[in-house]
């Protein structure tokens, strides 16, 4: 009996720590730099404490570089970020890029949602743990860089 209680109970535990069940996301944790890595494309997205988001894209066959920038806010209640405007989608959904994905968006985008994986921040994607690419991909958090 103990022994399957012993089972049970580090099974839970186990659980809980792998799903970052127990504490909730604040904004203030979701300050820094995210990666997405669709296979054609990167995206990285840094979200600042003044509200601002700095998004740039880098297209992987010719190098070309494009960056935006503009407001971000975050929904407490359904975990997801809302980009004012400017945000670049760089994927449709059959996995494929979107030629003029830099085309000027003056629509609010909502991405999400903001999750604990394995302790880690994520953005988006589906909730499959292994083998996420292109649109399934989510944006990762990305360790702070100690000032030199």
């Amino acid at each position: 009996m103990k022994k399957c209680l012993f089972k049970w109970w580090l099974g839970v535990s186990l659980f809980v720590v792998v799903t970052g069940c127990g504490k909730p996301v604040a904004q203030s944790d979701l300050l820094g730099t995210y990666v997405a890595d669709f296979g054609f494309a990167t995206d990285t997205l840094t979200l600042k404490e003044n509200g601002k988001f700095i998004q740039t894209i880098k297209i992987k066959e010719d190098g070309r570089v494009v960056t935006k920038t503009n407001t971000w806010h975050f929904g407490q209640e359904d975990r997801n970020i809302v980009i004012d405007k400017d945000y670049m989608l760089v994927i449709d959904g059959f996995s494929k890029m979107i030629p003029d994905f830099d085309r000027l968006n003056t629509n609010s985008v909502t991405i999400g949602p903001v999750r604990r994986r394995f302790g880690k921040l994520e953005i988006g994607g589906d909730d499959s743990p292994w083998g996420r690419t292109g649109i399934e991909a989510p944006y990762k958090k990305q360790p702070a860089k100690l000032p030199k």
